[in-house]
């Protein structure tokens, strides 16, 4: 039971699916179920969304004897079906090269419930650089229906 009276609900989705191993991928125990999640959630009548770096919704693939993180869209439907919103992470002071359209892209993989989605932009300086919101890999930001920035300092 939610004791307040909210408009919106935004679940993290960081904790990976699945860990690989040297005997091939297995299921994350640390993992959510977000079919339990989207299931508890759907009776109430707010907003819902996820935000993610994609790992929750990624399996892997093995392809020409070696294992590839991949799109996994079944992973994502208990809450795709249910109209939960995503909010991709664009972080590339953590991975290089990491880009609004980059994440704008990964998202239509996803089908086109998820291909409208709103990045939210890492404003800070990690290991492979300084951004502000006036960065390159935040290019298109104010295209989307809003912006949410994440400005946590310093990463090390």
């Amino acid at each position: 039971m939610i004791a307040s009276d909210p408009d919106l609900v935004v679940l993290e989705a960081e904790v990976p699916a699945q860990i690989l191993q040297s005997s091939g991928p297995i299921e994350n125990p640390q993992a959510p179920n977000w079919e339990d999640i989207a299931e508890r959630l759907t009776s109430y009548d707010i907003g819902k969304a996820v935000a993610t770096s994609w790992g929750a919704f990624q399996s892997y693939r093995l392809e020409n004897g070696s294992w590839f993180l991949r799109p996994d869209p079944e992973r994502a439907a208990p809450l795709i079906e249910r109209g939960w919103y995503v909010l991709p992470y664009v972080y590339p002071a953590e991975h290089p090269g990491m880009t609004v359209s980059a994440a704008k892209f990964y998202a239509t993989h996803y089908g086109p419930e998820w291909s409208h989605c709103e990045c939210v932009l890492g404003c800070y300086s990690g290991p492979f650089g300084s951004f502000t919101i006036d960065s390159p890999a935040f290019e298109g930001y104010d295209d989307q229906p809003g912006a949410s920035i994440w400005d946590l300092g310093s990463v090390i």
